[in-house]
């Protein structure tokens, strides 16, 4: 518009505004998921029109307890299964991680964001997710379940199923899972068969169990 009289840039810039008030550019590409108003309806100011989305990236955010949120770092890897699609796992990426925490019943939790890296048309906005995100990596390990760990005399112990008898085993561990431990020390090897809900009661290392729990757990006549 260069040379125009101000009069007329100023006539020009009105009639592009006026143009821009008869349309919603958006500010990203997406795909328009739902619209709210019908055909006919009566729209105000601060009512919600349409739903974009931009559906080449999408984020799952979880929130972690504060007790854990030390071990999340941006770039560590997710897996994450769908309600709506519990056959499947997929991979993601955590892209974001929270500085400060809220306090829900008084319980400290903060956001972490995590990117799908590999979605599919299974995957839609706003469905409900489970994140595992992986903080510590080992191999070759041996592995316990947590369910299986008790603790007697002061001492974490797993059962051992031993010649029809049920021996408990002093154990070391080190890092968990919400279901596994790793074994750092203790007198098990990938060959024993570890018992995971064990009786209530307790008895001396060496010593057969009472009448009837040899057979229970293949031992015994």
């Amino acid at each position: 518009m260069a040379g125009l009289p101000n009069s007329t840039e100023a006539q020009v810039a009105a009639a592009e505004a006026a143009v821009k008030l008869s349309r919603i550019d958006a500010p990203f590409d997406g795909v328009v998921t739902d619209a709210f108003p019908l055909a006919g309806d009566q729209v105000t100011t601060g009512l919600t029109a349409f739903q974009l989305d931009d559906l080449s990236t999408l984020l799952v955010d979880v929130q972690v307890s504060e007790v854990d949120i030390n071990r999340v770092q941006v770039g560590q890897d997710a897996v994450i299964t769908f309600d709506a699609a519990p056959d499947k796992e997929y991979q993601g990426k955590v892209t974001g991680v929270a500085l400060a925490g809220t306090i829900d019943s008084g319980v400290v939790n903060f956001r972490v964001t995590v990117e799908l890296t590999d979605p599919d048309e299974f995957v839609h906005p706003a469905m409900t997710a489970a994140v595992n995100i992986v903080v510590t990596q080992l191999e070759d390990v041996l592995l316990i379940p947590n369910r299986a760990v008790r603790v007697l005399d002061g001492k974490r112990v797993v059962y051992v199923l031993r010649e029809g008898q049920l021996v408990p085993v002093e154990v070391q561990i080190g890092a968990s899972s919400e279901t596994n431990s790793e074994l750092l020390g203790g007198d098990l090897t990938e060959t024993d068969t570890i018992v995971l809900n064990p009786p209530s009661y307790t008895f001396e290392a060496g010593q057969p169990p009472p009448s009837g729990i040899q057979n229970l757990f293949g031992g015994g006549n």
